[in-house]
């Protein structure tokens, strides 16, 4: 019986996946648009009438779905993202934390929650500097080179820097608490650490000059710790991030 529900949430979470690539390449409009979304509903009743399992297999791929309806929610993050569907998700990362304050997975989905929230405030702010800042572009936390837009406190003050701080700060609450709860139960993953590291880039990026250096080394930490996993390696981008500036921080 336990076999027969993972092989449906397997099969779920594929065609929650094969809907976010659809929507990705179509960029997500016209009627193919509902026509998906009405898809992921149909997918978000059918985990309504479920209880998260308490036996630990199926459980993990309950919230693997969930994670999966979540990065759907936010195919096209800067604008928002699909809003039922994401706080669907939020609620779900809440329900389960309720019952489990150390969920690391329920933690993680929580902290990439609110850094697909800030991809709203990001876009704002890249389309209005020549040096934006996004989770995708390489900070760089050495002084005297650090977008010196930025560094005027009028720029900092701004409304979409404001919001950006506000949607960061507890994505990189979350994401600590999840890389530590992951750490006692030792399933620490690298792609749990990159998206910590990476929401403590930005966060650093767009916070003022005497306090972002301590979110730029805490993001190195966690790349070292990626780095040292068996088996994992870090993209590219943050492989070289880490060569040039990791560096400057002992």
């Amino acid at each position: 019986m336990a076999h027969i529900e993972e092989d449906r949430l397997d099969h779920l979470r594929t065609e929650v996946e094969n809907i976010s690539r659809t929507l990705g390449a179509q960029h997500g409009v016209g009627s193919t648009r509902d026509e998906l979304l009405h898809s992921a509903r149909r997918i978000v009743a059918f985990i309504d009438s479920m209880h998260i399992s308490q036996e630990p297999r199926i459980e993990r791929k309950q919230l693997e779905l969930i994670e999966a309806l979540q990065n759907l929610a936010y195919y096209d993050a800067d604008s928002g993202g699909v809003k039922d569907l994401a706080e669907w998700c939020m609620q779900k990362w809440l329900t389960v934390l309720e019952e489990d304050p150390e969920n690391w997975q329920a933690l993680k989905g929580l902290g990439h929650a609110w850094l697909f929230k800030s991809q709203v405030s990001l876009a704002k702010i890249h389309g209005k500097e020549e040096s934006a800042v996004s989770t995708m572009e390489l900070p760089r936390p050495s002084s005297g080179e650090h977008h010196s837009k930025m560094d005027d406190e009028n720029v900092l003050h701004g409304a979409d820097y404001v919001e950006a701080r506000g949607t960061l700060q507890p994505s990189t609450e979350y994401f600590s608490r999840a890389v530590r709860a992951a750490e006692k139960k030792h399933e620490l993953t690298g792609e749990l650490l990159v998206l910590a590291a990476e929401s403590f880039m930005s966060l650093g990026n767009v916070s003022y000059p005497d306090t972002s250096m301590q979110y730029f080394t805490q993001a190195v930490e966690y790349l070292r710790m990626a780095e040292a996993i068996p088996g994992y390696s870090l993209p590219a981008h943050l492989s070289q991030y880490l060569q040039e500036y990791g560096r400057l921080i002992p």
